[in-house]
């Protein structure tokens, strides 16, 4: 190839030789193996842009390696794998969007970003910075961003997935008790309702499971103003269910409490929940296992796709998006629990 030689002042035929260059990153003195275009005439090095800049990429990388800093593709992965994009990401951390940017596409970070993003690893760094600043994010995204940091626990903290829920769930009951029905959550005493439900109404799919503790708590709140286990619900497609429901299911099947296998209802195939554990209500009281009870009686029969059909025509529901919390206010005017009043 051709170009010009400045040392010639004059178009020069081009040859690429293997050299070690040193290129000073951050007053320190990296040595990296670099492609350079020298003139074939004088020897004189001549400026490329595009090697010049994978030489110095290298030299960021050598660096990097010595000091320990994560990649770019490496904060690109770390960012992904919590669903977060890279405005939501420096909105977490309250950094700028081109900050986040600029270290995707190859600029060195300093130690001390490094070490923020580098905590991203520990899903319970990224619950804890939910529970910091997760109100910087829309709903949707802040709901989304914790399931898949639950999730990322459960594969990471295998036994301690249920005590991240818990937690997770008393810190969202803290920064918004009316959506958990004026109740702090116990984890111990949603394990004995889905035993009771689970053993009451055999063979019940994980929706219909669901549907029964959304009746359940918004019933109670209806009658008594508060709701029996401190569950946030969420607009699902197939109806009302609590919140982050399968990371909820996941921890109870981690504590043995139930386990989740395959099953058959009628026409239907799906998720049934079946109990470990036996069934007691120790925890609850007189007025709390009225309202269960009448739950089971009234829909304890009833198959999935039933629950899911008349939830659906409940105006909590349908005025709502998929991920959208229902607040316990509805209670009142959801029609499913008329009747209920009169026990």
């Amino acid at each position: 190839m051709t170009g010009y030689c400045p040392n010639c002042d004059e178009t020069r035929e081009l040859r690429t030789e293997r050299r070690r260059e040193t290129y000073m990153v951050r007053d320190e003195p990296i040595e990296v193996e670099a492609d350079v275009l020298v003139c074939s005439t004088c020897g004189q090095a001549v400026f490329d842009e595009k090697r010049d800049e994978r030489t110095l990429r290298a030299a960021y990388d050598v660096y990097r390696a010595r000091k320990g800093l994560l990649k770019p593709d490496e904060i690109r992965e770390l960012r992904e794998r919590y669903g977060l994009s890279q405005r939501s990401l420096a909105r977490l951390l309250g950094w700028g969007l081109v900050t986040v940017q600029r270290y995707e596409r190859g600029a060195l970070q300093d130690k001390s970003h490094d070490d923020l993003l580098r905590a991203l690893e520990d899903p319970s760094f990224v619950l804890e910075l939910l529970d910091r600043h997760g109100d910087r994010l829309p709903e949707r995204v802040r709901q989304a961003v914790r399931s898949a940091a639950l999730g990322a626990a459960a594969l990471r903290y295998p036994v301690k997935l249920a005590r991240e829920v818990e937690r997770a769930i008393l810190v969202d009951y803290h920064r918004r008790p009316d959506l958990h029905g004026l109740r702090a959550f116990d984890l111990e005493r949603l394990e004995q309702l889905v035993v009771y439900l689970a053993r009451r109404c055999p063979g019940a799919f994980k929706t219909k499971m669901a549907k029964l503790l959304w009746l359940a708590d918004f019933g109670h709140f209806r009658l008594h103003r508060v709701s029996i286990t401190g569950l946030a619900y969420a607009r699902y497609p197939y109806g009302p269910a609590p919140d982050h429901f399968a990371s909820v299911m996941a921890a109870l099947e981690e504590l043995g409490t139930v386990r989740v296998v395959e099953g058959v209802a009628g026409p239907y195939q799906g998720e049934v929940v079946e109990a470990v554990q036996e069934e007691s209500l120790d925890e609850f009281a007189e007025a709390e296992r009225r309202t269960i009870d009448w739950v089971v009686a009234r829909f304890g029969r009833m198959v999935a796709a039933e629950l899911s059909r008349l939830s659906h025509a409940e105006p909590s529901w349908a005025e709502r998006a998929d991920g959208d919390l229902i607040p316990y206010a509805e209670a009142d005017r959801i029609r499913m629990l008329d009747g209920l009043e009169a026990r």
